[in-house]
């Protein structure tokens, strides 16, 4: 009998999609807080902090640490609190000045995603891997610059003042000259020795 004819060879696969992006700072900024107290110290800008692992506090280089999307646990450790499991390997005064391992914010970003977890909002005190010593990266936006002072508003313009050429009081009926009013000398006076004397306002 005739051989079976050749199984087809299977259909080749779809071109897998482009790897995303790395994670990137975003356009707001993201602040580096105290590992211990949570105090802001430095804002992260894109295009400018992108290749930054360490600010001047404490043991300067940034540690990495995560948190759950869901209640907010702090990770700063996997499974042993020691150089095997810390994020960025334990701190020890023994290693200075390389404490631990340099990180960027896209690292950090990126390794807690693999880990199912995000950037925290908060400095995970306590959590292990001696990283209060050390700045944290964190999810929390820069603070807004201070606002520059109110300036006083700007002073009143002086009052008109009689021309130096002065100017002429007149008769209120038959505009006659009265008097001249000099600056310096008439600037308070309201009447002159003429009629019922007080120098009454008049507008064109």
């Amino acid at each position: 009998p005739p051989s079976p004819p050749p199984p087809s060879p299977p259909p080749p696969r779809p071109p897998q999609p482009p790897p995303s992006p790395p994670p990137s700072i975003p356009s707001e900024g993201s602040a580096v807080i105290q590992g211990n107290t949570g105090a802001f110290l430095s804002c992260l800008l894109p295009g400018r902090d992108d290749k930054t692992t360490q600010v001047p506090y404490g043991r300067q280089l940034i540690a990495p640490q995560c948190c759950s999307p869901t209640d907010g646990a702090c990770t700063r450790y996997i499974g042993t609190n020691d150089d095997d499991g810390c994020l960025a390997g334990f701190s020890d005064t023994k290693d200075a000045p390389n404490y631990i391992t340099p990180f960027t914010y896209s690292q950090t970003a990126a390794l807690c995603a693999s880990l199912s977890l995000t950037l925290c909002d908060q400095s995970c005190v306590g959590a292990g891997c001696a990283y209060n010593y050390h700045p944290v990266y964190s999810n929390l936006p820069c603070p807004e610059p201070s606002p520059p002072p109110l300036m006083p508003p700007p002073s009143p313009p002086p009052p008109p003042a009689i021309p130096s050429a002065g100017s002429a009081v007149i008769q209120g009926n038959t505009g006659a000259f009265l008097s001249c009013l000099l600056p310096g000398r008439d600037d308070k006076t309201t009447q002159v020795p003429y009629g019922r004397q007080l120098i009454a306002p008049q507008c064109c």
